[in-house]
């Protein structure tokens, strides 16, 4: 059986370095590796994370690639763009 692969999209450097250095040693027993990717706006200094159809298309890039891996996000509430899905999205 293939392990599964954990690819986590991440709003800043903080998330980056957590789920590369804490969170992928935790989780390595689990999956065949675990790795963050940058999803938030290259342009600004403090973090932010861009809009959500750009993010949307760099996830289903990513699941359509590669069929054994998962992938999550991990960003912050706040100064989240009103464009993202919110609960109400994702009680149907």
């Amino acid at each position: 059986m293939t392990k599964l692969r954990l690819l986590v999209h991440v709003e800043g450097q903080t998330e980056l370095s957590f789920v590369n250095r804490l969170l992928g040693e935790h989780l390595a027993a689990g999956y065949s590796f675990v790795r963050a990717r940058l999803a938030g706006n290259p342009r600004m200094q403090r973090g932010g994370i861009r809009s959500w159809p750009g993010v949307r298309r760099d996830i289903l890039k990513h699941l359509k690639e590669d069929r054994d891996m998962i992938v999550a996000t991990m960003v912050d509430y706040y100064g989240l763009p009103q464009d993202w899905p919110d609960e109400r999205d994702r009680r149907a």
